[in-house]
């Protein structure tokens, strides 16, 4: 699957969720979105990683990207980006369910006969059982377009709930 194929499949789930009201998907192949709040705007974007978007032999390496996230707030020089984590109020329910997608994907990547060269992949896999994993900037990994449906869904889900929360946090302050 290249990243055209990923993008486009990404975005048909992200579109699924109910998106906060203002939320713009702007102009460009690779999806990204904004969302105008009071004293800046929030910024949701996905990278690719080149080595596995469409270059590579999906047998060397499954499809990879990176949630981007982030606060913009400011103008000119003053402009600041603060980078968040999508993680910050989601409950042990949304890891879960994060953890499974990745386990999901990597499975399959595994089970197709793809090759783990260096072992990581097994190690990762084996570590998704483990409450404790970090998993703010992580990679998340993807073989098909089904998976990256999912992923679409599960990220605009939480895109929905973080700014929920953000801006509720924001007015108590």
């Amino acid at each position: 699957m290249d990243a055209a194929q990923f993008y486009k499949s990404f975005e048909e789930g992200f579109a699924s969720s109910i998106l906060p009201i203002g939320c713009k998907r702007l102009a460009g192949t690779q999806c990204k979105w904004k969302l105008a709040i009071p004293d800046g705007a929030l910024y949701f974007s996905i990278a690719t990683n080149p080595k596995s978007a469409g270059l590579l032999d999906l047998k060397l390496w499954p499809g990879e990207f990176r949630p981007v996230f982030d606060w913009q707030n400011g103008k000119g020089k003053w402009k600041v980006v603060t980078p968040l984590s999508i993680f910050e109020y989601a409950d042990s329910s949304e890891k879960q369910h994060h953890s499974a997608l990745r386990r999901q994907a990597l499975g399959k990547y595994l089970q197709s006969g793809g090759t783990d060269q260096y072992g990581t992949l097994s190690q990762e896999l084996a570590a998704l059982g483990d409450q404790k994993q970090r998993i703010a900037g992580a990679w998340c990994y993807f073989v098909d377009t089904l998976d990256a449906s999912e992923w679409g869904a599960w990220h605009g889900k939480m895109f929905t709930n973080y700014v929920r929360n953000f801006i509720g946090h924001a007015q108590q302050v």
